[in-house]
């Protein structure tokens, strides 16, 4: 519960910073996340997390009574609205927080109409509205629960049976504490500092979020011990094939050169360019550094915007051959 109550609260606080301020009242329904119990005199227990983010940014909760759905109609109604108006068709979604931008675009261009009861349109009354909002606090209310994981041999751990996270080669068979958002995963280090991040992983099909680099890193301190870590069966195979061929020396350097392509470009993109290499009968590192170079340049290509630009004007040219025929010779030169 403690979980899906700080993504509920995730989810107000990037309301009040986008409204930028905070409503001084605000309606709830009875969540669980919220209230534990309804009192007979009307009254509310709050659950230890939702008082402490109402106190951080000071506004009144009130409640709607129990199975009284007719309080909360125009609610409800608007739900609606708003699914038939901007998720027909279901869209296809990569990344909830690079989706979710475009989401409250769509909703902000729907402001332009009258409101279907009060006079006015309504973006012209959402700007009255917000004249009256509480500051925001300097500090953000950290939206975040913290769990304590074990990790694997392999350097993992799992939130739950279906979702497997990645760390880092040197907390493999350790305790770590891990931050946990709406959207991302955040395994810390003894210091609490972040070993990489991962975007949160939802549903009931095992999935697993694996950042490379940090493996990749280690390894090449010490490539020799590639082979017996665990972290080799872990390897997809062209990068398998490639290391293979290499010296002690050379792989050192692939496995750094790898690190260095993943953090830029992707690790899949890293992986693509090996075993491009590998169909090409390429293994030095050089020529890998070149073709993974060749085969991302597409999106590495900047183009210079000259328009507006005071450029000098140049004088006209003209050449002529005359003094290279008469230095060569040639007959009529001069």
């Amino acid at each position: 519960m403690k979980t899906d109550a700080f993504n509920f609260f995730g989810k107000v606080r990037t309301l009040f910073e986008h409204l930028g301020g905070v409503p001084p009242r605000l309606w709830f329904d009875n969540a669980s996340v919220m209230v534990t119990a309804v009192l007979k005199n009307g009254g509310r227990t709050l659950t230890d997390e939702f008082r402490r983010f109402k106190e951080h940014y000071g506004f009144e909760a009130v409640f709607c009574n129990p199975a009284a759905g007719n309080e909360k109609g125009s609610v409800e109604n608007k739900v609606g609205y708003n699914r038939r108006n901007f998720l027909v068709p279901p869209p296809e979604v990569d990344d909830l927080r690079e989706y979710n931008p475009k989401l409250l675009a769509l909703c902000e261009s729907d402001h332009h109409r009258e409101h279907y009861r009060k006079e006015g349109h309504i973006d012209v009354l959402h700007e009255e509205d917000k004249n009256a909002l509480l500051p925001l606090p300097s500090v953000p209310f950290d939206c975040s629960s913290y769990e304590h994981v074990r990790v694997d041999a392999w350097g993992k751990f799992h939130l739950t049976p279906h979702h497997t996270y990645s760390t880092a080669p040197k907390h493999a068979r350790s305790r770590i504490l891990v931050q946990i958002t709406s959207d991302r995963v955040i395994p810390l280090d003894e210091s609490h500092r972040p070993i990489t991040v991962h975007r949160r992983l939802y549903g009931n099909t095992k999935q697993e979020a694996m950042d490379w680099i940090p493996y990749l890193t280690q390894l090449s301190r010490s490539p020799g011990a590639l082979k017996y870590t665990g972290i080799w069966d872990m390897l997809p195979d062209p990068l398998k094939a490639y290391l293979e061929n290499l010296t002690k020396d050379d792989r050192k350097k692939a496995l750094g050169v790898l690190a260095v392509l993943s953090e830029e470009d992707g690790f899949e993109r890293a992986v693509a360019s090996v075993g491009e290499a590998l169909s090409r009968d390429v293994t030095d590192l050089d020529s890998l550094l070149a073709l993974h170079g060749y085969l991302n340049q597409g999106e590495r290509c900047e183009t210079m915007d000259l328009e507006g630009c005071d450029l000098p004007e140049l004088p006209a040219f003209s050449f002529s051959a005359t003094s290279y025929d008469a230095m060569l010779g040639r007959k009529g030169a001069k």
